[in-house]
């Protein structure tokens, strides 16, 4: 009998400690979370000071939610760098980095957001690529971007009041002209499309537009 308490005991206690480990699955990812999200009222993202750069000189953001503690986030930071390295000339790099802001100046393809569920801030500055522009670590802009979009890690979700319905690694495609959810569905565009998910996210935003003007 003792023999049992003792492993039920270690059970509950090995299970506890591993939690932040065991959260990097999808949460309810099917077509109607998915549509949900889509469809939902757009987030004021002008209104962030970290989002700034990649709206105003990136035609497509990339918003990364992952953290370098997950194990399911290894394999699509690994994509990530491989599909998009610091030389691709189509990624916008961070302010500071070899950019000259100008109204002349040709948007960036894409820019890649990392919104971190990492454990301290130096683990969240050192992961990933150098040309990945980060969401202040632990700040209220990344905060609010979590429970917009509903994705965060399990142990965050009740701290930060987060109506959770997407685990980590996801990553939400946005317009950076209209802020429209161009695909909540990113990781699997990269894996279906690899380098060519840029015009496979751009014939989406095409499509949504041509959408948009018919119903007007």
């Amino acid at each position: 009998m003792s023999i049992l308490l003792v492993f039920l005991v270690l059970t509950v206690i090995f299970q506890f400690r591993l939690q932040p480990f065991l959260s990097a699955e999808y949460v309810n990812d099917d077509k109607r979370t998915s549509a949900a999200l889509v469809d939902a009222p757009l987030l004021q993202l002008a209104s962030y000071a970290s989002l700034q750069h990649a709206l105003s000189n990136a035609e497509i953001i990339l918003l990364y939610f992952a953290a370098s503690w997950c194990p399911m986030s290894t394999p699509i930071t690994d994509q990530l760098k491989q599909t998009f390295p610091d030389s691709h000339d189509g990624v916008l790099k961070p302010v500071g980095r070899e950019f000259a802001s100008s109204s002349k100046r040709k948007k960036a393809e894409i820019a890649i957001v990392y919104v971190s569920s990492d454990i301290n801030e130096i683990e969240a500055q050192k992961y990933g690529n150098s040309n990945w522009i980060r969401i202040p670590f632990n700040s209220l802009e990344g905060t609010e971007l979590k429970r917009h979009f509903k994705t965060c890690s399990a142990n965050e979700a009740k701290p930060l009041n987060v109506n959770r319905r997407h685990g980590i690694p996801n990553i939400i495609v946005i317009d950076s002209r209209t802020h429209d959810v161009i695909s909540n569905s990113g990781i699997k565009d990269l894996a279906n499309f690899s380098g060519g998910s840029i015009s496979h996210w751009r014939e989406m935003m095409d499509s949504k537009k041509g959408l948009n003007v018919a119903n007007n």
